[in-house]
């Protein structure tokens, strides 16, 4: 993050060259390499009370390392921590093949 403009809603972040974890698994099906990496994330996240927003486009890979790059942060729920939500999005699954189709993106 460079700036943060919190009356006007305003983030500036460096823009980090790479694939998101979304298009790893579109192209791989699977991102499970990253596994370890969003694991030790998460665990991290868990363990200031808080979680991330897990979806695949969220996270960019640059030389082998993931990158959080949505900033978005809510209260640590059990519910919608990485395993319980996250990782459903982490390979196709029928969860992000129903995300695919939602968006137009899968036809039938």
């Amino acid at each position: 993050m460079i700036a943060i403009d919190l009356d006007k809603e305003r983030i500036i972040k460096e823009y980090i060259e790479g694939e998101t974890i979304f298009d790893i698994v579109m192209r791989q099906g699977t991102a499970e390499m990253y596994l370890p990496q969003i694991r030790k994330i998460a665990e991290n996240a868990r363990m200031a009370g808080v979680n991330l927003d897990y979806f695949p486009t969220n996270y960019v890979v640059s030389h082998h390392l993931l990158y959080y790059v949505d900033y978005e942060v809510n209260e640590y729920s059990e519910k919608w921590n990485f395993d319980n939500w996250g990782i459903q999005y982490w390979s196709k699954t029928p969860a992000f093949m129903q995300h695919l189709k939602d968006c137009g993106k899968l036809q039938e």
